[in-house]
């Protein structure tokens, strides 16, 4: 049914932090999940705590207005819409644990297809001014 088990997330988050360490003599200062699996919910608290033990201080957060999504098909409108929701509400887990995040994020609505250098600078003029 999809589901996972959150102690061993906490291990393995551990892990690559710990190996991240080691492989490269400092602790890590960001976070950035792969698909944004760090914006999930029940998993956010969870990486975030183990991210906070090991000194991250800064996190990637995929929260983006969902009216940038206009130009997608419908379905794809949705995904991207729970992403940013879980984005925003991932947020605050991330918060509670000190971390800082970026104000603004481009890229859900900027993804394959929907990509053009059109959109990209509408957003980036939207997010700077």
């Amino acid at each position: 049914r999809g589901e996972v088990s959150i102690e061993e997330v906490d291990r393995e988050v551990r892990a690559q932090l710990s190996a991240f360490t080691a492989m490269t003599g400092g602790a890590p200062v960001h976070l950035d999940g792969h698909q944004h699996v760090h914006v999930l919910p029940g998993l956010a608290p969870v990486i975030a705590r183990a991210a906070a033990d090991a000194g991250v201080r800064m996190v990637r957060i995929p929260e983006e207005d969902p009216a940038c999504f206009a130009h997608a098909p419908e379905a794809q409108r949705a995904f991207l819409s729970l992403v940013a929701s879980q984005a925003r509400t991932a947020r605050r887990a991330y918060e509670r644990e000190g971390m800082t995040s970026p104000e603004h994020f481009l890229g859900l609505g900027l993804m394959g297809a929907n990509c053009s250098a059109e959109r990209l600078s509408t957003r980036l003029h939207t997010a700077l001014s």
